[in-house]
């Protein structure tokens, strides 16, 4: 019996052993994919398509947070802006911190308020200074003291904060990814949406709209923006404000020259033609032509003549600035029977012909990026076969655009 009883044990123990398996030589193989997206927690969006399952995490990065929390990122999508700076504090706090109460004011801040035009039967939207400077600080990287606070918001200096006052709602409600960018420091996401309200330049309404907007990575892994602007794919207005034919542009004149503010516009090649061109030694007078020969000029060479009065209409009309704003070339000699600057060769330069290739326009801030084929670099005397460059130029009031800096995209 003995016998029988252990002649069992040991089949029983070597049937448990042959059910594991032997350890994998090599990984085990990927599940197959299949043509079903995954389930995802992300909220479908109501005018959306499906969309790719790589924009999950920045559809859940801007989903509208639960009540009565807020995704500043998300409410950051309503306004347009191209530095944070800019961000439009009424639309980024349009619903307050969605706390909001007149019972929670005391008496004399309630009567502050009414004497500043509050209406006490209109919702009270309260924002402490201090919520506000948490959202500033930590959505994108700036304070209170750097932005524009919004006419229609009140303050009361006992609870030191500001209040807006109104029963409406205001909130980009749905949007479709088309397009993510991202590299170790920024994240560009390209958006659609179809009913936007242009609130910051043109306070209009768009009917389709394609926007990009621009978040910078943090070490702790958040995001602050850094932009949110409204894209162009037809570029004809802008190709035309930048026509060479149209002589004289001189924003398109412009392009040959790198600068970071209109001060450090490089005249020499700006005005390398001359502001007439062509110019003649027949144009100045006997003493003139003597004293520049005098200088080192040589007649068999043209001659470009600058007038300081067209020069000086020219850079307020493109930068907004003046001839003495800016350094005056060591080539260049003055003439004071003209008041004019010369120079005196016979080659030319002026820059290619841009190929747009984006623009960043919310109506007041225009940012061109472009490239040109075959490009000197006057500062550095290089030469690229392809530069990618990018042109930011301000739109005023009266329609009028300045050229703000140009410079190379990297």
């Amino acid at each position: 019996m003995k016998r029988l009883a252990l002649l069992l044990a040991l089949i029983l123990c070597l049937s448990a052993c042959a059910e594991i398996p032997p350890p994998a030589d090599t990984a085990p193989p990927r599940p197959v994919e299949t043509t079903q997206p995954p389930e995802t927690t992300v909220p479908v969006q109501t005018t959306a398509p499906v969309v790719s399952d790589s924009f999950d995490e920045w559809y859940a990065l801007l989903d509208f947070a639960e009540y009565p929390e807020t995704n500043w990122l998300r409410n950051a999508m309503g306004c347009v802006f191209t530095t944070p700076e800019e961000i439009d504090l009424e639309f980024l706090f349009y619903a307050g911190f969605r706390d909001g109460s007149w019972d929670k004011l005391s008496p004399e801040s309630e009567a502050a308020l009414i004497d500043q035009g509050f209406w006490r039967d209109m919702d009270l939207q309260p924002m402490p200074v201090s919520k506000i400077e948490e959202v500033l600080n930590s959505t994108f990287g700036i304070s209170l003291s750097d932005c524009t606070i919004p006419d229609g918001w009140g303050y009361v200096e006992k609870e030191d904060m500001y209040c807006s006052n109104h029963n409406d709602a205001y909130f980009l409600e749905n949007f479709t990814i088309t397009d993510v960018e991202e590299d170790a420091e920024t994240v560009r996401i390209h958006y659609h949406v179809e009913g936007y309200f242009y609130n910051t330049a043109t306070g209009g309404f768009l009917d389709d709209v394609d926007m990009t907007l621009t978040l910078e990575r943090q070490e702790d892994g958040s995001f602050r923006a850094q932009s949110n602007v409204v894209e162009s794919a037809d570029f004809s207005e802008y190709e035309a404000l930048l026509d060479f034919a149209a002589e004289p542009n001189w924003l398109a004149r412009s392009l040959g020259c790198i600068f970071e503010k209109p001060e450090d516009i490089d005249l020499y090649y700006l005005f390398y033609l001359g502001v007439e061109h062509p110019g003649s030694w027949d144009d100045i007078a006997p003493e003139s032509r003597d004293f520049l020969v005098e200088q080192g000029f040589m007649e068999e060479f043209d001659l470009q003549i600058r007038p300081v009065a067209k020069m000086d209409a020219i850079l307020r009309e493109t930068f907004d600035i003046e001839l003495k704003d800016v350094a005056m070339p060591k080539e260049w000699r003055y003439i004071e029977a003209e008041d004019a600057y010369c120079s005196n060769h016979s080659d030319a330069y002026f820059p290619g012909v841009p190929n747009i290739t984006a623009v960043e326009d919310d109506g007041t801030h225009i940012t061109i990026h472009y490239t040109i084929e075959g490009y000197w670099i006057p500062s550095s005397e290089e030469f690229m076969d392809t530069a990618p460059l990018v042109l930011s130029l301000i739109r005023n009031d009266d329609g009028t655009i300045h050229a703000v800096s140009n410079l190379l995209e990297s």
